[in-house]
């Protein structure tokens, strides 16, 4: 516990980060590559996109974007004295690699075993008195079906973590029966727990955007819980529907306290933390089932007519002979 708050407080007293205002536009991690050099490298699993390290070992690319709409959020970089920090399956620190391409920045980290890590970043400045905080993190797995399927070991490392002392933070709930297989779909109701300091943060402003811009925002309960049934956001024609078609969401979190004291020199008189968790939904399985019986309809539909316009020219032509006989 003592090495985690040394973490957080000497993060938190970062007083570099991206260019330009902590609190312009949401900061959040990305596992999505800017383009199709980058995507080369990558390879879809269990998890999201991954590169392939020394041995075979998994690796995480985590870039850092900014804007509250997953589409048109831009890629951004990193200041070089910025800090991140990871935390392995059973919450030991990692030491990630930090990142600078043209096309962007953020960290990679190397993911030897099955289950859950938690990577974070944090920015802080102060505005018109206001401490402002930014409190960026992801939740990546990290399954290979070549390691086998133990189900006392995917049961141990299904539980969300959180960190005592993290300003702000949001924890996914995990699904009824979920399991490292498991797809959150259009239609699934999930939930999310937002913590200040460790302790639920009632009446936290909660928000959830989807790819395609869809927002809804509430208000945690009592308990810092926040619950959202994701909309239907994909509708491709019959015939070009993906059943693995997925799209990034991403949710927000804003929090106000009363709290008075400087950064790096400068007072401030009240506290302003944002935090952001982003994750990726697939179609539900309801639908490709309507949209392949939808097809088979259509088939058919399509094959009767081509029978009976068959049937018709067939039954002219032999009339049109015996006229002429």
């Amino acid at each position: 516990m003592a090495e985690w708050r040394r973490w957080v407080i000497g993060l938190a007293l970062l007083s570099g980060g991206l260019a330009g205002s902590v609190q312009a536009g949401p900061v959040w991690f990305s596992d999505q590559p800017p383009n199709a050099e980058w995507a080369k490298r990558a390879h879809h699993a269990h998890g999201g996109m991954v590169e392939r390290g020394r041995g075979g070992v998994y690796v995480k690319r985590l870039w850092l974007r900014s804007g509250g709409e997953p589409a048109s959020a831009v890629y951004t970089q990193p200041a070089d004295d910025a800090s991140f920090g990871v935390f392995g399956i059973d919450g030991e620190s990692l030491t990630p690699d930090l990142f600078k391409v043209d096309s962007g920045g953020g960290i990679t980290f190397a993911m030897p075993e099955e289950g859950f890590y938690n990577a974070y970043f944090i920015e802080r400045s102060v505005e018109d008195a206001v401490l402002k905080s930014s409190i960026v993190k992801a939740e990546v797995l990290k399954h290979s079906c070549g390691e086998g399927h133990d189900p006392k070991l995917t049961a141990s490392r299904m539980p969300p973590r959180d960190r005592a002392g993290m300003p702000l933070e949001i924890i996914r709930e995990r699904l009824p029966g979920e399991d490292f297989h498991t797809r959150i779909r259009s239609g699934d109701e999930v939930g999310f727990r937002v913590h200040y300091e460790g302790s639920p943060a009632a009446g936290a402003n909660v928000s959830l955007t989807t790819q395609e811009g869809w927002t809804k925002q509430v208000v945690a309960d009592a308990d810092g819980r926040a619950v959202f049934k994701l909309i239907r956001d994909y509708y491709p024609a019959w015939n070009d529907f993906d059943k693995r078609h997925h799209e990034a969401f991403l949710v927000t979190a804003e929090y106000r306290v009363e709290a008075s004291g400087e950064l790096d020199g400068t007072p401030f008189e009240e506290a302003h933390y944002r935090a952001t968790l982003p994750g990726t939904f697939y179609p539900s399985e309801l639908e490709y089932s309507s949209y392949l019986v939808g097809l088979i309809v259509a088939l058919v539909a399509a094959a009767l007519g081509a029978a009976g316009l068959f049937l018709y020219r067939l039954k002219h032509s032999r009339a049109g002979r015996e006229r002429l006989q």
